[in-house]
């Protein structure tokens, strides 16, 4: 589209004119990123997002919350292109660095949502129940009754409970 022309030749220039670790290429960076995923092109987006992701390591450090949503942005795009064990690599990390340094409960439940759909594509059923049970205890000691992930939460485990008990 002309709007991914536009933006990648802005994006040269910023890293031409400024360097690839500045502030202003990592917002023409953010900006391609948002164009690709509203296109589809999901290969692309996955090149971009990698490199947004290198460079808040590299600013930011891993622990940052940026640095994190970056993780979760990327494992999202590696899920549309089908490239679920880098995904699933992803999700675990968000999950091991929220957890390390006391991220919000609701943050490491999504993520936790998240490597469970990585985990349904890579057909490892033991450790989808063991997360399961996991995301379903955190859902009812952190997240409010009306909190939309909990409804989600709530809605998928009327449909697995049978399954549940069986695996126990």
């Amino acid at each position: 589209s002309s709007a991914k022309i536009l933006e990648e030749g802005v994006l040269e220039s910023f890293d031409r004119m400024s360097g690839i670790d500045s502030d202003a290429s990592l917002t023409a960076a953010r900006h391609l990123s948002n164009t690709l995923r509203a296109s589809g092109d999901y290969r692309s987006l996955a090149d971009i997002e990698q490199r947004i992701l290198d460079w808040l390591r590299r600013t930011r450090g891993e622990s940052h919350r940026d640095t994190v949503q970056a993780m979760g942005r990327l494992a999202q795009t590696r899920r549309q292109t089908a490239d679920f064990q880098a995904a699933k690599d992803l999700d675990t990390m968000v999950i091991e660095i929220a957890e390390r340094h006391g991220f919000e409960e609701r943050t490491i439940i999504e993520a936790k949502c998240n490597l469970f759909a990585d985990l349904a594509q890579l057909n490892d059923y033991e450790a989808r129940v063991q997360l399961l049970l996991q995301i379903y205890e955190e859902s009812d000691r952190y997240l409010q009754k009306g909190d939309p992930l909990r409804r989600r939460i709530d809605r998928n485990r009327k449909l697995v409970k049978p399954l549940l008990r069986v695996a126990k």
